[in-house]
């Protein structure tokens, strides 16, 4: 038996009991705020200030995409029953989709209403299960009903009039419920950073470091970056290296999804060297004007824009000029007899080389 209502849905001459002078009220609760994929949502439908109502009728309208209806139980005030217990209509779990009507009573109107249902609080319990793939985002659940499925006791003059319903008087007022699903977490699994080593000319160069966390679908795919040594380079938020001074340091990328997942950028901050222009001999090879980095590197600018080869900075050495006659003992070919001359080399009339 109900503790404050009639468990069994028969008809009633019982006298009406007065609307609350507080406006009826409808508000639709869920369990919690945040599910996941595969949750159950448990939402349950209260009334405030019940005007007595015989016979009622609303609607339950959730996302088909999102929800799936599984169960739903009724209430006569103090107890809940499954539907085969208490006689009231309702939706049919894996069947129902959005809205889920439910019934107190065999039928609204004159021909389906029961006993009054006078408590206040929960009159329907109904658990929803979030669908596998349903989308992150919020969702709201409520509750919509025509008055005219609202009824309550006809009376004239004060008296009940047998077998006889009209409308509620008053509009009810409805507070539904905002959920948020929010998708399950898929981890990270790869980071790849390009590119492996960076090389800044100068202070205040900048360089940009890419990296992509994978799979496509994971939920994190932030990054992070850190700089080992500040003094020589700093990293931003979003991966642009700045040179501060000459030297080497680490550049360290961590997936925010994934912190076992990490890759080193080797940044280095160069100094450069200007050599002066030198012009060649017949013994040693001059260059040109140019600069070197203190990996070996060549350029043409002490801020490293345009790379030289060693053979773009090298002048080749100049020709010997074999014009000197010299008749020293080290430069003699062969002697002179009585019937020949004594034959010399020739004398580059630079460097001495012999020809």
């Amino acid at each position: 038996m109900a503790m404050c209502a009639a468990a069994t849905l028969v008809f009633s001459t019982m006298a009406v009991i007065p609307a609350s002078a507080a406006s009826p009220a409808i508000n639709v609760v869920t369990d919690k705020t945040t599910y996941e994929p595969g949750d159950t949502v448990t939402v349950t439908v209260n009334m405030e200030n019940n005007p007595g109502i015989n016979g009622w009728r609303f609607a339950l309208e959730f996302d088909d995409e999102a929800f799936e209806f599984v169960t739903g139980k009724y209430s006569n005030g103090s107890v809940f029953f499954a539907e085969s217990e208490s006689g009231v209509t309702g939706p049919k779990a894996g069947v129902t989709t959005s809205p889920a009507t439910f019934t107190w009573g065999e039928g609204t109107g004159p021909d389906g209403a029961g006993a009054p249902y006078t408590c206040d609080g929960a009159m329907v319990k109904v658990s929803l299960k979030v669908k596998e793939g349903a989308t992150s985002d919020n969702y709201e659940i409520k509750v919509s009903y025509d008055k005219n499925d609202m009824v309550v006791n006809k009376t004239v003059g004060g008296t009940v009039v047998e077998g006889e319903f009209e409308p509620v008087s008053s509009d009810f007022t409805v507070t539904n419920s905002t959920v948020e699903v929010k998708s399950a977490e898929v981890k990270a699994t790869t980071l790849n950073v390009t590119p492996a080593a960076i090389s800044l000319n100068k202070v205040g160069e900048t360089a940009a470091i890419a990296a992509t966390v994978g799979p496509e679908a994971a939920t994190n795919k932030n990054v992070t970056y850190t700089s080992k040594d500040t003094k020589i380079a700093t990293v931003s938020s979003t991966g642009v290296v700045t040179a501060v001074a000459a030297g080497t340091t680490t550049i360290t990328v961590v997936a925010a999804g994934n912190t076992s997942l990490t890759k080193d950028v080797t940044v280095t901050v160069h100094t450069f060297e200007k050599v002066a222009a030198t012009e060649p001999t017949c013994q040693k090879e001059g260059n040109i004007e140019y600069y070197k980095r203190d990996d070996g590197k060549f350029f043409s600018d002490e801020t490293g824009t345009t790379e030289l080869t060693a053979a773009q900075v090298t002048k080749a050495k100049l020709a010997h000029t074999f014009t000197k006659k010299d008749t020293s003992a080290d430069k003699l070919k062969s002697a002179g007899t009585c019937v020949t001359k004594a034959v010399y080399y020739y004398s580059c009339s630079v460097c001495g080389e012999t020809d």
